[in-house]
């Protein structure tokens, strides 16, 4: 005995909707490929150089991690006011 999930896939209804779906699809897949020039020479794109060297400002980026790594280790230090009835 077939499944009911499978039985429901397996009907003549559902095969047909299915073979209509993929002739469908099928023609749209080669005509990405279709599309690209096929035998003419294809201009290369290249980065962009940069025009100046990067300087970060290093130390604003220190200051800034440790005020945020200082504030995360603070809030873990402080005590929860949790009695002894708890």
């Amino acid at each position: 005995m077939i499944p009911r999930p499978v039985a429901r896939f397996l009907r003549p209804g559902a095969a047909a909707l299915a073979l209509v779906a993929a002739a469908m699809v099928v023609p749209a897949l080669p005509s990405a490929a279709l599309a690209q020039p096929a035998g003419e020479e294809v201009q290369r794109l290249t980065t962009p150089l940069p025009t100046r060297a990067d300087n970060p400002p290093t130390f604003i980026n220190v200051l800034m991690m440790v005020i945020i790594v200082g504030g995360a280790v603070g809030a873990a230090l402080i005590p929860s006011k949790r009695g002894h009835q708890d």
